[in-house]
């Protein structure tokens, strides 16, 4: 607050001093006049003293070094300033008192508003009546009458400028603490909102979780009861395993990938997303009533491309699971309902499609979906699905997109740059 008041009052006290220092020079040079001369040198002197106090952080001396921003210092700088003006005056023989008064009283202001603490404040003030007393009660010969009046004006106005001071510097550290708090309040917001981002993204990492937990018992369940058949106990297995594979990948985005802009990296191929998605998915128990494909391109394993640990295979899982839903309000469990998972390649890049002929959505669902907003029409859900993929689609550099029609279709489209390897 201290640092502020002062740079706040030096902007405005020093370019005014140096105006009237060099309008005072520039006014009543006299170079006959070797008294002149000294009052020149009195403000090189002056000013050499001031820069010293600007450049230097600390001034050495023998009892050890002195900080120049220090509030004693700048009590002894004003001090010194002041008594060396109050000779310049002399030197350049300004013989209009009200000049003298006016010059010394913009000191005093300078004095007054540089100075931050009130005891400082007293001496600063004391030393400008000092001056002031030695130049009207000694220097100028004036009438008593008129010396009074001076004096008057002179405490007056330093009442004023002491008054108007202190109102200042009450609003000033007001302002300083209003914005303070706001900025408190604000990163507390800041803090909040990333907290609810990440509980919503928890939930719906927690929804995936819970799914591949349900095939890792249906695929234990399932060793169990057909034991004595050798194929379908290596399919299971094979199934559970990347089931504990992804489950482990769920559990590092919920640790270290929400809201972390450097969470681990991977490199997948084609063929292994395409892998998962017919191990996993197709697990789903609405897949009977419901027509599924997937189609990925020919050599799926010689295109490569980068993710966040798991987030490719769980993005289309949450799309799918998204399109059974709709599709079973429309279709109600007969098989005339239809999802689609389509791969396609296209240069440096591969486009993942999840389209079904459910129950379609609004445009204004698909603009709250792209803004973030979690929307659901379901009873029982929490409309967090579609926005955990839209939040991973940005962590990962992809670009989602979405075409609906109301008790017609939806179309996801999922555009993923590919690497070289």
């Amino acid at each position: 607050m201290q640092t502020r008041y002062k740079n706040l009052f030096n902007t405005i006290i020093i370019p005014v001093m140096v105006i009237t220092d060099i309008f005072l020079i520039a006014s009543y040079w006299d170079q006959n006049n070797q008294q002149t001369r000294y009052g020149v040198l009195a403000v090189l002197f002056l000013i050499g003293f001031n820069l010293i106090q600007c450049v230097f952080k600390s001034i050495p001396t023998p009892w050890g070094p002195l900080e120049t921003r220090s509030e004693t210092l700048d009590v002894i700088r004003w001090c010194v300033n002041l008594s060396t003006s109050m000779y310049i005056i002399w030197c350049l023989n300004i013989d209009e008192p009200a000049v003298a008064a006016f010059f010394l009283l913009l000191l005093t202001f300078g004095a007054m508003t540089e100075v931050y603490r009130q005891k400082h404040k007293l001496v600063t003030v004391g030393m400008a009546f000092v001056c002031f007393c030695i130049l009207f009660y000694g220097i100028y010969p004036l009438a008593i009458e008129d010396r009074i009046y001076m004096t008057a004006c002179y405490l007056g106005l330093v009442f004023f400028i002491w008054k108007l001071e202190r109102l200042m510097i009450g609003e000033i550290t007001q302002f300083i603490l209003e914005q303070k708090e706001r900025r408190s309040v604000e990163k507390e917001s800041e803090g909040l909102q990333r907290d609810a981002a990440i509980g919503h993204s928890t939930k719906a990492i927690n929804h995936e979780l819970n799914t591949l937990i349900g095939v890792a018992n249906l695929s234990a369940f399932q060793i169990e009861t057909n034991h004595n058949a050798h194929n379908d106990i290596e399919q299971e297995m094979k199934r559970l395993d990347r089931t504990l594979s992804h489950m482990n990948r769920v559990s590092s985005l919920v640790l270290d990938g929400l809201g972390n802009k450097k969470a681990k990296v991977h490199t997948i191929s084609l063929q292994e997303l395409e892998s998962d998605l017919r191990l996993l998915i197709s697990t789903n128990n609405r897949v009977c009533k419901t027509q599924l494909t997937i189609n990925f391109p020919e050599k799926s394993e010689d295109y490569f491309f980068e993710e966040r640990s798991g987030s490719t295979f769980l993005i289309i899982h949450n799309l799918v699971k998204n399109a059974f839903e709709a599709v079973d309000e429309v279709h109600m469990g007969r098989c005339t309902g239809k999802v689609d998972v389509d791969v396609t390649v296209l240069d440096d890049k591969f486009v993942i499609s999840v389209e079904d002929n459910g129950i379609g959505m609004s445009e204004l669902k698909i603009v709250n979906i792209k803004q973030q907003l979690a929307t659901t029409t379901k009873l029982e859900g929490h409309g967090l699905g579609l926005k955990f993929v839209q939040s991973e689609c940005i962590k990962n550099n992809m670009i989602l997109d979405i075409s609906s029609k109301i008790d017609t279709f939806s179309v996801f489209k999922i555009t993923v740059p590919l690497i070289q390897r």
